[in-house]
């Protein structure tokens, strides 16, 4: 029901897995007979399944174009929290798998000399945070995450004075208003958590990281409902990063190398205006 900016989100970034998939199926270590997908943050909406499947569909659609083997077996993994509804992505699968056969019937049609969809694909979720150790040494080749790094793996410490008062006064979350030293214990949450995450402009308060928030915090004040009290003790465990912070941390942390980057501009009124038109609804 509110998936579509996320949609959106995956749309953009669809050429950037492409490449990617490209350099892992040109390198040295291909072929191989058992590949690792993993989808971190996977929710349970429709955009759950829709990931891995354009994956799954890119790997194949590239082995055939570079006129090189598909893996045998495909284990795609889907990592959400705890309390994420696996229930609901799996009720989906029927529909995935059929969608694979599909595929494969429509491209053997095409051409019988096409080995699309050679792979047996197996789905399996993975609940726990992604801010500690999910899988086994050496079982993931393709790690896929969209629209979840920005959630911290709790709230910063340090956000609350010596009588135990909020120091964000009237915020959800950082803003142009924040005091530095609330600033600066959400940023260094977020290095301490995205440095976790590996081992597995440079303001933070932009408008484009924090208006969401501000927004309802003004609201919530606004109206009275929520007393004045309980919104400056609250603050979400929510970091916005620039590029420049979110180098910084690869490169300190050391396991990975910055090859290439890309910022997309997303529309969330146009998302707000389908879903009043009745065209989000899936």
């Amino acid at each position: 029901m509110n998936s579509l900016a996320q949609r959106k989100i995956i749309s953009l970034t669809k050429q950037a897995i492409e490449k990617a998939i490209m350099e892992i199926i040109c390198s040295k270590s291909w072929p191989i007979l058992k590949m690792g997908i993993a989808d971190l943050g996977c929710s349970s909406g429709p955009n759950a399944l829709r990931v891995i499947l354009e994956i799954v569909e890119a790997i194949n659609a590239t082995s055939n174009m570079l006129d090189r083997p598909t893996p045998k077996e495909l284990m795609l993994y889907l990592n959400d929290l705890f309390t994420n509804d696996f229930n609901n992505t799996f009720a989906s699968l029927p529909s995935f798998h059929q969608k694979i056969r599909q595929e494969k019937k429509n491209n053997q049609t095409k051409n019988n000399n096409t080995r699309y969809f050679d792979s047996t694909c197996f789905v399996a979720a993975v609940p726990g945070t992604f801010y500690g150790r999910l899988f086994p040494s050496e079982s993931i080749h393709f790690l896929h995450s969209s629209s979840s790094l920005h959630w911290l793996s709790r709230v910063p410490s340090g956000l609350e004075d010596e009588s135990k008062r909020g120091l964000n006064k009237g915020k959800l979350y950082i803003s142009h208003n924040t005091p530095n030293c609330v600033l600066e214990a959400y940023s260094q949450q977020f290095q301490n958590d995205f440095s976790y995450f590996l081992e597995e402009s440079t303001d933070p308060t932009s408008v484009n990281g924090f208006y969401q928030w501000e927004l309802l915090a003004q609201t919530l004040m606004t109206m009275g409902i929520v007393k004045e009290e309980k919104v400056d003790s609250f603050n979400a465990p929510y970091y916005a990063c620039c590029y420049g912070e979110l180098k910084m941390v690869i490169e300190k942390e050391g396991s990975f190398m910055v090859n290439s980057h890309e910022t997309y501009e997303i529309d969330w009124d146009e998302g707000m205006e389908l879903e009043i038109r009745g065209e989000g609804q899936n």
